[in-house]
């Protein structure tokens, strides 16, 4: 199974995923990335700011984009 590595970051905090996570298609990429944002927006609780996501293939290659303000409302951009 395909392995994809995603990174948040907002202004004030990056967090960048070194295991990274096995995903079989488009709506699990997209599952594991609403669970990265809502555990990044736990860990850095405060006023709401824009977040982006990055997915990036085992090549190095983005995959899949998003930009938010919470896990709900995160737009997404496939690549």
């Amino acid at each position: 199974m395909p392995r994809y590595f995603f990174e948040v970051h907002n202004a004030r905090a990056v967090e960048w995923d070194e295991a990274g996570s096995e995903c079989s298609d488009r709506s699990e990429i997209e599952r594991t990335a609403r669970q990265r944002l809502v555990a990044f927006i736990a860990r850095h609780a405060g006023k709401p700011v824009p977040l982006c996501l990055a997915v990036l293939a085992e090549c190095g290659a983005v995959v899949m984009t998003a930009a938010a303000l919470s896990a709900d409302e995160m737009q997404i951009f496939w690549r």
